[in-house]
């Protein structure tokens, strides 16, 4: 009798072992699921196709690998531009996604198709350096490639507020472009 509760008690545990090992195994495969279908939904910036894509805000093909920019909506969308200029008209304009930015990228002048966060980006302004929209506006990931890009006494260093600042002021005011578009008529702004 002694040995029967004994086996008894010993099956009840391992039972309960088993329970416990498929409810864990569950519960991790769930968690692993769950992170994967995460990181599928997570917003994220797509490769632009230079000589295919067009810009969201002037409508002109995106022709430099070196110069453009993305808006990431929360829900994944991205809008893409051919230069740092019509990315920054569009979020001061206020345009379509400008009002569910999960991020907004430029493009490293110095590693073409590489994105870097506007927030994180030195834009180099330097009639030097010509952007597709003639702002003059380069992007580079590092406060040391920005300085070694402005070396001439007109080139300054900005951040992304102060570029958005400067694009306001210098090319969507009409006392700043004197009444003609900076697009040559193109983007219909």
């Amino acid at each position: 009798m002694g040995f029967s509760v004994i086996t008894a008690m010993v099956a009840l545990y391992l039972d309960r072992g088993k329970r416990a090992l498929k409810k864990g195994l569950a519960t991790l495969t769930s968690a692993a699921i769950a992170l994967l279908v995460l990181s599928a939904c997570t917003p994220q910036t797509e490769a632009i196709r230079v000589g295919e894509d067009e810009c969201t805000y002037c409508r002109m093909s995106i022709s430099d690998a070196r110069y453009g920019g993305e808006l990431v909506t929360n829900k994944g969308k991205v809008y893409k531009f051919d230069s740092i200029e019509c990315l920054a008209a569009h979020m001061e304009a206020g345009k379509k996604g400008s009002d569910d930015v999960h991020s907004l990228w430029v493009i490293d002048y110095n590693n073409p198709g590489q994105f870097v966060n506007v927030e994180k980006a030195w834009i180099v302004h330097s009639p030097q350096l010509r952007s597709p929209m003639g702002m003059n506006l380069t992007a580079t990931s590092g406060n040391a490639d920005a300085a070694q890009l402005a070396q001439n006494d007109s080139a300054e260093i900005l951040r992304w507020q102060a570029t958005k600042n400067l694009v306001r002021s210098e090319w969507l005011t009409p006392q700043a472009n004197k009444g003609n578009n900076k697009c040559g008529g193109k983007c219909g702004h």
